[in-house]
C-alpha cells in the first residue's frame, strides 16, 4: 500500500515498491530517444497509468500528477545514466550493445548516439557536470527524504 503525506509525496513501505515499478515502466516503455518526456504520446501515459493502477491502489489525478512527476525524473535520470556510458564507450560495438530494447531500430540509435556525442553537445554537458561537480551530494539510500523523514517521525 502506498500512503502519501500532506504535501502529496508518497512515503512508506510502498513508496520503494513504487519507485522501482516506475524505474521498469520507464525502461519498458519511454525510449531515450525522447526529446523531451513532456511530449510522449498520451497513448503510452495511458498504458503506463493503467499498469500502475493495477499494481497500486491509486484512482485520484492528483496522484497521478505526482506519478507522472516522478516518471519524467526517472527518465531525465535514465538518459543521463545512458548517455555518461555511451561517452565511456570506446567502439561502435560497445554503443550498439547499449542500445535500450524499446529503440525500435540501430539507425535510430545511431543518430541519437551521434546526437550525444557531438563537440556543441559535449560543451555543454562538461559545462553542466562542473557545476555539479561544486554541489554537495546526498545520499539517503533508495528510500528518499521524505522517506527518511517519515521514519524519524514515528520513531
Amino acid at each position: 500500500m502506498v500512503t502519501f503525506n500532506d504535501f502529496g509525496d508518497h512515503i512508506g513501505p510502498g513508496s520503494v515498491t513504487l519507485s522501482s515499478f516506475l524505474g521498469h515502466l520507464v525502461r519498458e516503455h519511454v525510449p531515450v530517444t525522447l526529446a523531451d518526456w513532456r511530449n510522449l504520446d498520451a497513448a503510452t501515459k495511458a498504458t503506463m497509468w493503467e499498469d500502475i493502477q493495477g499494481r497500486f491502489n491509486l484512482q485520484e489525478e492528483w496522484q497521478k500528477a505526482v506519478i507522472f512527476k516522478q516518471v519524467g525524473n526517472v527518465w531525465r535520470a535514465r538518459k543521463s545514466r545512458l548517455v555518461s556510458q555511451v561517452r565511456v564507450a570506446k567502439t561502435a560495438d560497445e554503443k550498439i550493445a547499449l542500445k535500450p530494447s524499446n529503440i525500435p531500430s540501430i539507425q535510430v540509435w545511431n543518430s541519437w548516439v551521434k546526437s550525444k556525442t557531438t563537440k556543441s553537445f559535449m560543451e555543454v554537458s562538461n559545462k553542466y557536470r562542473e557545476m555539479r561537480r561544486n554541489q554537495i551530494p546526498h545520499t539517503t539510500s533508495r528510500k528518499g527524504m521524505l522517506c527518511l523523514a517519515d521514519d524519524m517521525v514515528k520513531e
